[in-house]
């Protein structure tokens, strides 16, 4: 693979993992005001949103 290529691999994933870590704060305020912050539903969410997160990355990535 080309240099060039990796590059805009390496930017891309980077700049997605970056925007997909912008996604936790809103899911621990949907907690706190749901009165479950730190609780079993809040981890069931945040495991839920890292598996999704982690799916979209694996096909942005073949896809590159």
């Amino acid at each position: 693979m080309s240099p060039y290529q990796q590059d805009v691999i390496n930017t891309t994933l980077q700049q997605y993992d970056i925007q997909a870590q912008k996604g936790l704060p809103a899911l621990a305020a949907q907690a706190i005001g749901a009165g479950a912050y730190g609780g079993g539903r809040e981890g069931v969410q945040r495991a839920e949103y890292q598996n999704q997160s982690d799916l979209n990355r694996a096909l942005l990535q073949a896809q590159l």
